[in-house]
């Protein structure tokens, strides 16, 4: 007896393709530049002339002034004094002595705001010769 059958032929469907998408790479440099934003500091920077404190060479005595800066007070030479009085009396010694230097001593306690304040003061009554010790 011949039997009637029928071969069937499963094929599988043709692979596609599977297309990269670029919606994670877009989700990631959204992070990035929202973080990049958040982090940056839009605030005008510049720099402070300052020198290192060396010792000398012996050959000239130079004329300096001893700010000494404390959490609640600021001294010139032992006197007390405010910022205002900071400024003037460095406007009055560089008439008259006009290599002046300025030898700032702070303590531990001190904030670098307060040590920039006192800075600029003394950089806007004219003196460029500033130099900070280490407490």
């Amino acid at each position: 007896m011949i039997s009637n059958s029928r071969v069937i032929l499963f094929s599988h469907p043709p692979k596609t393709r599977r297309l990269i998408s670029l919606t994670p790479l877009i989700d990631v440099v959204f992070i990035l530049l929202v973080f990049f934003m958040l982090a940056s500091n839009y605030q005008k920077w510049y720099s402070l002339p300052l020198n290192s404190v060396q010792k000398g060479n012996g050959q000239s005595k130079p004329q300096v002034i001893l700010v000494r800066l404390k959490p609640d007070t600021l001294d010139i030479n032992g006197k007390s004094v405010n910022l205002h009085q900071l400024n003037e009396f460095i406007k009055n010694k560089l008439i008259v002595m006009p290599n002046l230097r300025v030898l700032i001593q702070s303590s531990d306690t001190i904030t670098i705001q307060r040590l920039v304040d006192v800075i600029d003061e003394i950089n806007s009554a004219g003196c460029q010769n500033i130099s900070i010790m280490q407490p």
